[in-house]
């Protein structure tokens, strides 16, 4: 589950717009790379994509513009996509790597490169490989990042990035230079029917805490449109904002997720009993209620990690 997760976040540029509160996990004004006067951003267009994991790959006939900028890169379709921030980047005669992070706290390398005369322009995150299919755009006139030695920025400190992993949490904690704590729970499954499983995790930005569920389809998927609601064993039950939601494919089935925010009265009660039953509806207009049958404690637990 916590892969899946991890695709998710990666290509959340299938699924709908993002949501304002979505997790803010990055201060840009901590970034500065030096931009030359006459190019302040560069777009690469495409018309399909090809995603490969664990030795399987899917083609995706979307398309769309991947726009680099000075801080940050983003992958978009027409309005609507992700962002990732740009953390440090290496280039070289013909080839680019930019390591960023997107919006959950991710590590995505983006590498530009040309091959055989051709640019090309692949993504990796947790061995997830993206690679697109470039209609416009060559890494010949590319003049952002010219300076090669990120380690080297004058009198600046390179921003570095220590992850801490909580092996009784099973949380992964990550300390950013700017003082910013980000926590990001491991996915568990919860509950299941002949057709779906579930899975729930906690996940905070320092600032605010929000519940992660992760819907698998065994046939066609629908995305997640509203709020979770939860029933705790206590009989406490409890209704937890939509801030943001994707959905996409992964070889033969189908992966929705939605995002919610967790108020610390939310918090509060959720440390106090396990979870009973769950229930949110997708975009079919439908109310799918789920039995909690394994890892009824699993909030409670990350609850106290974040």
């Amino acid at each position: 589950m916590r892969t899946l997760t991890y695709i998710l976040i990666l290509l959340q540029l299938l699924g709908c717009t993002q949501n304002d509160r979505q997790p803010d996990i990055q201060n840009e004004q901590n970034q500065e790379f030096a931009v030359p006067d006459d190019q302040s951003s560069y777009e690469f267009h495409y018309d399909k994509f090809i995603v490969s994991y664990q030795g399987k790959t899917q083609a995706q006939n979307y398309s769309g513009t991947i726009v680099l900028m000075d801080k940050e890169v983003q992958i978009l379709r027409g309005n609507k996509g992700e962002k990732f921030f740009i953390k440090n980047f290496k280039r070289e005669s013909n080839k680019l790597i930019l390591k960023t992070v997107n919006t959950v706290g991710d590590n995505v390398t983006f590498t530009i490169f040309t091959l055989n005369g051709e640019t090309k322009v692949e993504t990796e995150l947790e061995g997830v490989i993206m690679k697109f299919s470039l209609t416009k755009g060559k890494f010949s006139e590319i003049k952002l990042y010219t300076n090669t030695d990120t380690g080297n920025q004058g009198d600046k400190a390179p921003r570095t990035t220590t992850k801490e992993t909580n092996e009784n949490c099973k949380c992964e904690k990550v300390n950013r230079d700017d003082g910013t704590l980000v926590t990001q729970c491991i996915s568990l499954p919860v509950g299941k029917d002949n057709t779906t499983e579930v899975g729930l995790a906690m996940a905070s930005n320092g600032q605010e805490n929000f519940i992660t569920l992760t819907v698998r389809f065994k046939g066609a998927a629908n995305n997640v449109s509203g709020d979770l609601s939860i029933r705790l064993e206590n009989n406490n039950l409890m209704t937890f904002e939509l801030v943001n939601e994707q959905l996409t494919y992964i070889g033969s089935s189908q992966v929705a997720q939605g995002i919610f925010l967790a108020t610390d009265t939310g918090i509060n009660n959720l440390e106090k009993s396990d979870i009973q039953t769950l229930s949110f509806k997708l975009n079919d207009g439908l109310l799918y209620t789920y039995q909690a049958t394994t890892n009824k404690n699993l909030l409670k637990k990350q609850t106290n990690c974040l």
